[in-house]
């Protein structure tokens, strides 16, 4: 019988803990963290947090990072499960909800002729490029199925488990709504944390 794989309920699959770190993030992303901290819960909640990280994580709540150098996404990591142990109170699916927040004070500023102009359709079909400005190792395909209805399949790295599953749907469906869709609804279909080959996004509007 084959050992179990360790599972974490934060990373997941903890089998490929070193291929998730060793990912690489923008600044921009990574430095979110201390802007989101300190939006919901104050100043004396990032102080906790800065606290409750390893040194190497730490420097990043207290001085802003570099907006467009590339970091470790392990560093990310410990932070981010510092937020879900710490202000979410242990509740990892709010990623989802920090997710959408990301996407809602960046993509405005970022691509704002883009979701001017785009439609729900030509946003999705795009969502590839924009990855690329936050994850250095993230090849995004996306496959219209019929209008209002797409799958986005992630290969290479793979994402710790709170992100993929939480993060970036919420990232999604931030997106999807920016882009003047009704109704919009994202569902993780499959997961590299569940034995799937690849994690897959199902996203759908009116």
């Amino acid at each position: 019988m084959a050992a179990r794989r360790p599972f974490d309920p934060i990373f997941g699959d903890l089998s490929h803990d070193r291929e998730m770190r060793d990912n690489q993030i923008k600044g921009n992303l990574l430095g979110r963290r201390a802007w989101y901290v300190r939006d919901r819960w104050g100043d004396a909640a990032l102080a906790a947090l800065a606290a409750a990280v390893p040194a190497e994580a730490r420097k990043f709540l207290v001085e802003p990072p570099l907006t467009f150098a590339w970091y470790p996404f392990g560093v990310m990591m410990d932070i981010d499960r510092a937020i879900v142990e710490g202000p979410m109170g242990g509740e990892v699916t709010h990623m989802f909800e920090f997710g959408s927040a990301i996407a809602k004070h960046d993509l405005p500023m970022l691509y704002k002729v883009l979701f001017k102009v785009g439609s729900p359709t030509f946003i999705v079909k795009r969502l590839n490029i924009v990855a690329k400005q936050y994850i250095r190792d993230s090849p995004i395909a996306v496959a219209v199925v019929e209008d209002r209805d797409a799958v986005v399949t992630q290969t290479g790295r793979r994402f710790p488990l709170y992100f993929c599953s939480y993060g970036v749907s919420g990232w999604f469906q931030a997106a999807l709504e920016l882009s003047g869709a009704a109704a919009p609804a994202v569902e993780h279909v499959s997961c590299v944390h569940r034995g799937d080959e690849a994690c897959r996004w199902r996203l759908r509007w009116r």
